[in-house]
């Protein structure tokens, strides 16, 4: 016969919820067969799932066993799955029915089904669920006193809640203690699932309702009130009994009358006498007073001369012992085995609900004291070992196992023991040879840094290994950086290093950070908890430079020169200590004072810069030496384009020889259509050494001028243009690419973003006098072109900047305020106001537009014509006047045709180019 019990079957169980659930399949006859091999001593059974499942039992001669399942969460899971836990039980009563029918005499039989009883009790205590209803009332009119309805719906479940569809129906399984199931997760077993304070309150409101229309059902209503009488259910009883309450009252029962009744809330005096005999207990009720039950489920019950509303917990515990001696029946016997069992499952239940006779001989042999845990925590591979220990006075034992007491009887609190054995098992704890295993590493982590203080709750007292306490969650220590200028690879070389952190678990470290784990687990298996406060700087930086992909130089970090600014700001607003070498501090020197370095206006320029203008060439110099780009974001009419043509002017001699053009520099410039002649002027004005040209005309006469590069330093073209030749330009390795009016490129997903951004160079930068129009996203898209992946990628940037600001996050916008400010040079009119002249004007040149262009050549040619023809058959001065006419109107053509033209729809370039200054200046407060 196989060793089992309950308590053992749930301890084999992987958690409570699959011990639930296998129990609810062993009472809903999910067994569909189930045979015995004597030969193999093995059971075998199938129970219906989802599918049938085969579930074998292998019994051993010492009376162990082996099981086994074919579902998926027996091969995923530790312990027994729902299938092997409704086998075992089935195996449990089928070994009890067995000694039950060998048993000789019906009494045996008798007290087999009380202690039976008893044991489903427990079953009941260890997984009963509890749900909830949820109440939705529909008022769809006004209530008046004889018109206008409420209605009620109901939800009802546990973790998700389902739509009660049939609320009778619903009303009518509870009302007859029935099981049901509405949806996979609300399945209500009768004496184990129960509600809710605040839901049982609705349903016993719902089923005095229910009551009354059974009544109504049964009686065709005018019978529930007759001429002298009137009929009432159970709860409209229970209501008129608490109204009486304190007051006397006559009753008439089962045909017999009785006066002088009370009404009591609390449960009767009932005292059943205990007998001892050598080998077995008896209990008796013979000569008593009569108890007569008021209704079927033993609520409401009459006894010595009154009516009685117990609590729930004496009905349970007094029902079978009505059933079986509360009626004059012959007294139970508890003999061998079963006198232990009753001694250990059922005398201390009826204990804590009614007045039992115990023999002194009995108490003398009876352990009741209160029951001590113990739980020895010890490292067990990658793991937790638990051992659960329980002590009864002297007695001691492991929580698989049963108490060795010899004679003496231990009265086990099981309500205890079950509350700490479930809570380990809603830690993650599950049964394992003759401890709780605890392996998953997140629940390790939540253990020992939440969980265990509740163990204390529990009154247990805890013992640690040395093994043990190796594994809490320490601090990583003092935190180092220091960063020097790699001229090998020129490139930043960042060391970090954490006290207790080896430098070959740092990688894994800054992993977690970037995942945002809770902890880091050392390979000593011990924890550095991620969250603690003085780690949320480091946890930035290293977010922000996204170090885990970053390649190493030995035990260094290499990192891009563009992160030197943020690196040195970062760290040295921490309490952390941060180190430099000499050159990456002249390097951010450099950059945040260009004025300082030793960079010469090219002498060929013909214009005198003002010293704003002498600071932005310096500092794009500045950031060109050190291979980074930059945002130049000066107000309208500061001179951005002045300063580029300045930088650009640099890389050439002002006498330039062409026996070597491959050996030239060459630059790009990329600008709204309206500007590509602007840009021409201003080199021809200003520096008219360097030989520029435009990039425009037919497709194939584009292609020929990108093809002949080499003839030219500057190339300008438009946006629109890039995005038709770019197959062209990016055959080309560029010193510099500017782009002007970079607002063009602000939405990462258009084509004129896509087409810079595959431009070769080894230079960016952008200028524009708005960086930002309306969104972070837009600063994102240009940096993505003059430092591609300084800002991280679009989606990163999104989540760590500009989500967090725009919910007002001050530390995510001063974050993004040390990465970006290094690069992005911006002065406005105020700032630059003693170095103006009263006025400034700029000139800025456009091409007229297609239509324009076609207008103004037909009217010229034509005129000519005329004005030719004029002058042939008369002077010349007689005809100044039509000359100066015919200038006039082709003014009227370059400015816009629709001036004399009715009905003209082709634009005009200066109207281009004032629509497009206009939105910058309004940006800049321009008037």
């Amino acid at each position: 016969m196989i060793q089992i019990s309950r308590t053992g079957i749930r301890n084999l169980a992987s958690n409570d919820t699959v011990y639930a659930r296998g129990l609810q399949y062993y009472k809903e006859n999910r067994i569909v067969s189930a045979t015995y091999s004597n030969a193999a001593k093995q059971y075998r059974m199938v129970v219906k799932g989802n599918y049938n499942y085969s579930v074998t039992v292998d019994e051993q001669e010492d009376g162990s066993f082996d099981y086994n399942c074919n579902c998926p969460s027996r091969l995923k899971d530790q312990g027994a799955c729902k299938h092997v836990v409704a086998a075992l039980l089935f195996i449990l009563k089928y070994q009890e029915r067995t000694l039950m029918s060998e048993s000789k005499s019906p009494e045996e039989r008798k007290v087999m089904q009380v202690i039976d009883y008893f044991l489903a009790q427990e079953d009941t205590i260890m997984v009963g669920e509890t749900f909830q209803l949820d109440v939705t009332i529909n008022i769809p009119t006004i209530l008046k006193k004889d018109t206008g309805r409420a209605f009620i719906s109901l939800h009802g479940g546990s973790n998700r809640k389902y739509k009660i569809q049939t609320i009778k129906k619903f009303l009518s399984n509870i009302y007859y203690n029935e099981n049901f199931a509405i949806g996979k997760e609300f399945r209500f077993i009768h004496g184990e699932s129960t509600f809710d304070k605040t839901s049982q309150a609705v349903l016993d409101y719902l089923l005095e309702l229910y009551e009354i229309q059974e009544i109504i059902d049964s009686t065709h209503f005018s019978k529930i009130f007759s001429k002298s009488e009137v009929t009432i259910t159970k709860n409209m009883l229970i209501k008129l009994l608490d109204t009486l309450h304190g007051s006397s009252f006559s009753l008439a029962l089962y045909g017999k009358a009785y006066s002088n009744v009370h009404f009591l809330r609390e449960n009767p005096k009932i005292s059943y006498p205990l007998s001892l005999d050598e080998d077995s207990i008896s209990i008796d009720y013979q000569e008593k007073e009569s108890i007569l039950p008021i209704t079927e489920t033993g609520e409401l019950f009459f006894f010595d001369g009154n009516i009685y509303l117990p609590d729930k917990k004496f009905i349970q515990y007094f029902k079978p012992f009505y059933n079986s001696v509360g009626r004059g029946k012959e007294p139970l016997v508890f003999r061998g085995e079963l006198k232990n069992s009753f001694l250990e499952h059922v005398l201390p239940r009826l204990s804590e609900t009614m007045d039992l006779d115990i023999p002194e001989e009995l108490k003398s042999r009876y352990i009741t004291c209160d029951m001590e845990s113990k739980l020895y925590m010890d490292k067990y591979k990658n793991g937790i070992k638990a051992e659960l220990r329980f002590k009864y006075g002297d007695y001691e034992f492991n929580s698989f196992g049963n108490p060795a007491a010899g004679s003496y009887i231990i009265v086990r609190q099981r309500e205890k023991e079950d509350a700490i054995i479930s809570k380990l098992l809603d830690f993650g704890f599950l049964p394992y040879k003759n401890f709780y295993l605890l392996k998953d590493e997140n629940k390790i982590y939540e253990f020992l840094s939440e969980k265990i203080s509740e163990l204390d709750d529990q009154e247990t007292t805890l013992f640690y290994s040395e093994d043990f306490r190796k594994l809490g969650i320490r601090q990583p220590g003092s935190f180092k950086a220091g960063v020097r200028l790699n001229s090998d690879f020129n490139m930043l070389e960042l060391n970090i290093s954490f006290d207790e952190v080896p430098k070959d678990e740092l990688k894994n470290l800054f992993h977690s950070f970037q995942i945002k784990k809770k902890y880091y687990r050392l390979k000593n298996g011990s924890f550095i908890n991620l969250e603690d406060q003085n780690l949320n700087d480091v946890s930035r930086i290293i977010e922000m430079l996204d170090l885990n992909d970053k390649s190493k130089s030995g035990d260094a970090i290499l990192l891009e020169k563009q992160h030197a600014l943020y690196l040195e700001k970062a760290f040295t607003d921490t309490e952390f200590e941060f180190s430099c070498d000499r050159d990456f501090k002249a390097l951010t020197e450099k950059i945040l004072n260009p004025t300082t370095t030793d960079y010469q206006v090219p002498k060929g320029i013909l214009a005198n810069l003002r010293p704003y203008q002498v600071t932005g060439y310096k500092w794009l110099k500045t950031l060109a030496e050190n291979d980074l780009g930059g945002i130049l974001a000066d107000d309208m009419g500061l001179g951005k384009t002045l300063q580029s043509i300045v930088y650009i002017a640099s890389g050439f001699d002002t006498v330039k020889s062409d026996k070597n053009p491959a050996s030239r520099k060459h630059y790009l410039v990329v600008c709204p259509t309206s500007l590509i002649y602007n840009w021409l002027d201003e080199i021809e004005n200003f520096a008219p050494f360097i030989k520029a040209a435009v990039v425009s005309g037919t497709p194939p006469e584009r292609q020929e001028t990108i093809e002949s590069y080499e003839k030219y330093d500057v190339l300008i073209t438009s946006y629109p243009l890039i995005r038709r030749d770019i197959v062209f330009y990016e055959k080309i390795e560029f010193d510099t690419v500017f782009i002007d009016e970079a607002q063009f490129i602000k939405n990462d997903a258009s084509l004129n973003s896509k087409s810079v951004k595959r431009l070769r160079a080894s230079h960016r930068f952008a200028l524009t006098g708005t960086p930002i129009e309306n969104s972070l996203s837009e600063l994102w898209s240009i940096f993505d072109f003059i430092m591609p992946g300084y800002l991280n990628s679009h989606a990163k940037f999104v989540e760590i900047f500009e989500k967090p600001i725009l919910k007002e996050d001050t530390k995510a916008l001063n974050d993004l305020h040390m990465h970006i400010s290094p690069f992005i040079l911006r002065r406005m009119k105020k700032d630059v106001l003693t170095e103006l002249p009263d006025k400034y004007e700029t000139k800025m040149l456009t091409d007229l537009s297609e239509d324009q262009k076609k207008v103004y050549l037909a009217y010229l040619e034509n005129i000519r014509s005329e004005i030719n023809s004029e002058i042939k058959e008369n002077s010349l001065e007689k005809n100044r006047i039509k000359i100066l006419a015919a200038l006039t109107r082709l003014r009227q053509i370059c400015c816009h045709p629709a001036t004399f033209i009715e009905n003209y729809q082709g634009g005009s370039g200066k109207l281009d180019l004032l629509m497009e200054v206009i939105p910058d200046a309004i940006a800049n407060d321009h008037r």
